[in-house]
C-alpha cells in the first residue's frame, strides 16, 4: 500500500477552486437524491412508490418477483440518497480541513521568520548569521531544528486529512452497484472506519514481516517502510490502535518487534533497515499507548497478557540463546507516546518486583545482549529506561509516582543504573548508551514543581 505524504510546497501552493467546484456539485446531487428519496421533492417520489408497491395487490406468476424489484430499486434510492450525503461531506471536510491546514503552515512560516530564520521554498529552515561561538552555533541549530519540527507537524496533519478522507471515499464507492454501507456524519465517523480497515492492512504487514523474518530472509525494506507510512498516519487515530493492538495481541505484538530487531550489534548500524527500525519503533510504540488509553474488555485483556509476558521470555527462533524478558521488549517500545496512567501503574509495580529479583536492582541488566535500541539513544537492555521515559510523558502518572516515598527512593537511591556495554565504560554516556540513567536524568528535569 502506497501512502502519499504531503510536501511543503504542495500544501503551501494548495489551490482550493477545485474542491470548490466539486462541494457544489455534491450539494445539488446530494439535494436531488434527498428529495427524490424522502418525497419531499416535486419531481419523482420514492416514498410513495414504494408505499404503493407494498400495499397493491399483484396478481400473475410475476408477482412477487415484481414487487420485490420495485421495492428494492426504491430502498436503493434511500441508500443512494445516503450515500451521496457522505461524500458531499468528505468532500467538504477536505475543502475545510486542508484549507485550515494551509493556513496553520502559513502562521507557522510566520513566526519562524519573526524569529529571524529564513525558510526557503521547500520548507527547509536556516540562519543567514554565521556563529562563531559555539554556544551560539549550537543553539542556533537547535532553534532551526525545532523551527522544523513545527513545520512537519502541519504536514503531517494535513498528510493524515488526506488519507483519511480518500479512504473514505473509496471504502463508500468500492461497490459500483451496491449504494449501502458507511454512513458518515462527521470526520470522526470517517476516522473510525478508515482506521479499523487500516488496521488490517497493517496486521497482514506485519504477518509478513514476521514470516521474512523467521525464515531468515532479508526483510522487504519497502513492506516496512509501507507499514511505517501507514501506522504514522494513524498512530493516534484510536480505532487504529485498538484494532491492531487487540487483533494482533500482546504476544505476537512483543514477538513481532523482537524478530525486527534481531540480536546486538547488527541493530545499531546506521543503514536504510535501522532507520527504518528507529521509525517502527516509534510508530509501533505510539500506537500501543494510544491504545492504552482505550476502554473495552479487549484492551483489558490485552493488558493483562503484557503484564503476564512481562516476565517470560520472547524467544527470536534464529537467536535462541539471547532471549530478552517482555518487560524488555515491552519498554523498549515505550519511549514515546502518553501511556495510560492505570496501565503504567501496574506496568511500574510488576516491572519493580522483577527488577529487584531478576535483575538484581538493576545489575543484572548489564552487558546483556538483548539490546533492542535500533539507535544510538534508546532504550538499551534495561527495561526500566523505557518505563521510566513512558513516566516522564505523563506528569500526573510521574508526580504520583514519585510521591510514594518508598518507591522514589528504590529509583533514586537504592537501584543501580550501569552502561549498557561494558566495553564503553565511563563513555558510555557520551556515546548515547546509558539509557537507564539518562532516562532518569530527564524525569528529574521535567519533574512537575
Amino acid at each position: 500500500m502506497t501512502v502519499e505524504m504531503v510536501s511543503y510546497r504542495d500544501l503551501s501552493e494548495l489551490k482550493l477552486t477545485k474542491l470548490d467546484t466539486a462541494v457544489t456539485k455534491w450539494k445539488g446531487i446530494k439535494d436531488e437524491f434527498h428529495d427524490i428519496a424522502t418525497g419531499e421533492g416535486r419531481g419523482a417520489d420514492v416514498v410513495r412508490l414504494e408505499k404503493q408497491a407494498t400495499g397493491a395487490d399483484w396478481t400473475g406468476a410475476n408477482a412477487e418477483l415484481s414487487k420485490q424489484f420495485v421495492v428494492e430499486v426504491a430502498r436503493e434510492f434511500h441508500d443512494a440518497a445516503e450515500q451521496a450525503k457522505s461524500i458531499h461531506l468528505a468532500v467538504k471536510l477536505s475543502r475545510q480541513r486542508m484549507q485550515k491546514h494551509q493556513s496553520d503552515l502559513q502562521k507557522k512560516v510566520e513566526d519562524i521568520r519573526d524569529e529571524g530564520l529564513h525558510v526557503a521554498g521547500d520548507g527547509k529552515v536556516s540562519d543567514s548569521k554565521h556563529y562563531t561561538d559555539e554556544g551560539k552555533r549550537k543553539a542556533a541549530e537547535e532553534k532551526i531544528k525545532a523551527a522544523e519540527a513545527r513545520i512537519e507537524k502541519v504536514l503531517k496533519a494535513a498528510a493524515s486529512t488526506q488519507h483519511d478522507l480518500a479512504e473514505g471515499l473509496r471504502l463508500l464507492v468500492q461497490d459500483a452497484h451496491d449504494f449501502s454501507g458507511a454512513d458518515y456524519g462527521s470526520y470522526d465517523d470517517i476516522r473510525k472506519i478508515v482506521g479499523r480497515a487500516d488496521a488490517d492492512k497493517a496486521i497482514d504487514e506485519v504477518r509478513d514481516l514476521y514470516k521474512q523474518a523467521k525464515n531468515g530472509d532479508r526483510v522487504n525494506l519497502t513492506k516496512l517502510d509501507s507499514f511505517n507510512d501507514l501506522a504514522e498516519l494513524q498512530r493516534s487515530n484510536p480505532a487504529f490502535a485498538k484494532r491492531l493492538t487487540t487483533q494482533l495481541g500482546a504476544k505476537d505484538t512483543l514477538l513481532f518487534w523482537r524478530m525486527m530487531c534481531g540480536d546486538g550489534f547488527e541493530i545499531t548500524n546506521e543503514n536504510a533497515r535501522g532507520r527504518q527500525l528507529v521509525r517502527l519503533r516509534d510508530n509501533l510504540g505510539m500506537t500501543l499507548a494510544t491504545a492504552s488509553r482505550q476502554r473495552g474488555p479487549d484492551i483489558a485483556k490485552w493488558k493483562d497478557e503484557v503484564l503476564w509476558l512481562g516476565r517470560r521470555p520472547i524467544s527470536n527462533p534464529g537467536h535462541p540463546k539471547h532471549d530478552p524478558s517482555g518487560f524488555q521488549v515491552m519498554s523498549s517500545l515505550m519511549g514515546k507516546g502518553r501511556f495510560d496512567t492505570d496501565f503504567l501503574r501496574d506496568y511500574g509495580k510488576e516491572l519493580r518486583e522483577y527488577d529487584k529479583k531478576v535483575g538484581d536492582k538493576g545489575k543484572a541488566w548489564f552487558g546483556t545482549w538483548s539490546d533492542l535500541d535500533p539507535s544510538s539513544s534508546g532504550r538499551g537492555a534495561d527495561p526500566m529506561a523505557g518505563f521510566l521515559k513512558a513516566a516522564s510523558h505523563n506528569p500526573a502518572f510521574a508526580t504520583e509516582l514519585f510521591e510514594n516515598e518508598d518507591t522514589a527512593d528504590y529509583y533514586l537511591k537504592d537501584r543501580t543504573y550501569l552502561p549498557d556495554n561494558p566495553q564503553l565504560g565511563e563513555r558510555q554516556e557520551s556515546c548515547g548508551r546509558g539509557s537507564g540513567r539518562r532516562a532518569l536524568r530527564g524525569w528529574q528535569r521535567d519533574e512537575p514543581r
